[in-house]
């Protein structure tokens, strides 16, 4: 028997074409961590750049590159200026 269970297609969150706008100098002197979200509270970016903050104060260096946008975009970027962190973040 054949089972009739609707099919959803999630839409790409990512615009496709802007994805090939990006251009991202990459550290090759420290580790880097990538990420890819939406940057919303769900997330909870801002909580990633305080600790990493603290993990900078420890002596341990690493870069972290985030691709995305939203509703906290402008919020994480005036935190990493006001850390001090944009060599880092």
């Amino acid at each position: 028997a054949i089972i009739d269970i609707p099919i959803y297609v999630a839409q790409p969150i990512v615009e496709v074409e802007k994805v090939n706008e990006i251009y991202i100098e990459v550290s090759k002197d420290l580790p880097m961590v990538l990420t890819v979200a939406r940057l919303s509270a769900e997330k909870q970016i801002p909580e990633s750049l305080y600790i990493h903050r603290r993990l900078i104060d420890m002596g341990i260096l690493f870069k972290w590159y985030i691709i995305g946008s939203g509703p906290q975009q402008e919020f994480i970027q005036s935190e990493i200026k006001r850390l001090k962190m944009e060599d880092y973040f």
